[in-house]
């Protein structure tokens, strides 16, 4: 009886531990865009030295370079500040790399744990008169096993403390000047409206209007971004029905690209982005008699004034000009405001 009540104990008491437990280890990633790419590669290369890190991964291909390496977390706050001398940081992530492991906590709190069972048993195997009884060889093999645990558990928690004292991270240095701005294309699909005033540089009397305003559907398909847009503009006031050659609906078919400035973001910030960029299409001016349809061109500047990957919000202006004989009597200022969403 006493037998099955010992064994009863042991399996109540058996290690359930796992030498595997979850652990979320930090990566950083920096994106950097440099105009001065000679420099910034000596300043990594000094702080490298500086601070004896060894790269793990290098790569170098057409302006763009790769560094990754881990540092002691104590260097985090120093490479964060050294990162702002390299150029335009674009990005700056942190993401979580889960595997197969152990913490600290974790596993000084098993070891403890496995040490007290241990001492419990030796206690209890000190007391018994026979070192031949079943029960004598029964704790005398948990004992045994429990010092393995602990061997591996103590395994463990080493590799643990040298890992929790690191951290990843990954630097992704462009040359600004080999860099092209279409290099990573990323294609979207993002639908909006834009509303249009236009003021005409030479109203002409039997031919144009002051002012001109309307709607127009845009399609934003690219981030970069590149945009197809169709519209109407009419005469801000109503013409008078004597006005009959007096151009009364303005339709347009354009494409149009946007550039960014390579020292004020590149596009990467989610306020005030001031980018450049041209229109091109197709446009049909109507009157009451005829019409024409002809060729533009459009010069734009604009302010992207929010933008994240669901809506795009800006402004911009552009300056109209048609590709035929209107174009003394026609061309003009146009003021956009335009909002896009994802779909």
């Amino acid at each position: 009886m006493l037998f099955v009540i010992i064994v009863s104990q042991a399996k109540a008491q058996k290690s359930n531990y796992n030498t595997n437990y979850r652990y979320e280890r930090e990566e950083i990633n920096y994106s950097i865009y440099s105009n001065q790419i000679d420099k910034s590669i000596n300043l990594l290369k000094s702080f490298f030295e500086a601070n004896k890190i060894q790269l793990t991964t290098y790569a170098q291909n057409n302006g763009f370079y790769e560094y990754k390496f881990s540092i002691n977390e104590t260097l985090v706050n120093s490479l964060d500040s050294l990162v702002n001398l390299l150029g335009f940081r674009a990005s700056k992530s942190i993401k979580n790399d889960s595997k197969k492991s152990s913490s600290v906590i974790e596993l000084t709190t098993n070891i403890e744990h496995l040490n007290d069972k241990k001492a419990s048993y030796e206690k209890l195997i000190s007391k018994m008169d026979s070192v031949k009884g079943k029960e004598y060889l029964f704790y005398f093999e948990k004992i045994v096993t429990l010092d393995d645990e602990i061997f591996q558990q103590t395994l463990l928690l080493k590799e643990a403390q040298i890992r929790e004292k690191t951290q990843v991270v990954e630097i992704n240095l462009h040359d600004d000047y080999a860099t092209s701005d279409y290099s990573d294309i990323m294609f979207v699909h993002m639908p909006g409206a834009e509303y249009s005033m236009m003021f005409i540089e030479n109203p002409t009397q039997g031919i144009s209007a002051v002012q001109y305003q309307g709607y127009s559907l845009k399609y934003l398909f690219t981030r970069g971004k590149s945009y197809f847009s169709i519209g109407a503009m009419k005469p801000l006031t109503a013409l008078a029905a004597t006005d009959s050659s007096v151009v009364k609906d303005i339709f347009s078919l354009t494409f149009g690209q946007d550039f960014y400035n390579r020292h004020l973001g590149r596009g990467k910030r989610k306020f005030l982005n001031l980018y450049i960029g041209y229109q091109a299409g197709i446009s049909n001016a109507r009157n009451f008699n005829s019409d024409k349809v002809f060729a533009m061109v459009a010069p734009v500047t604009g302010l992207e004034l929010f933008k994240n990957k669901y809506f795009n919000l800006d402004i911009n202006g552009s300056y109209f000009i048609p590709l035929n004989d209107f174009s003394y009597t026609l061309r003009g200022i146009k003021v956009n405001a335009s909002l896009n969403f994802s779909f």
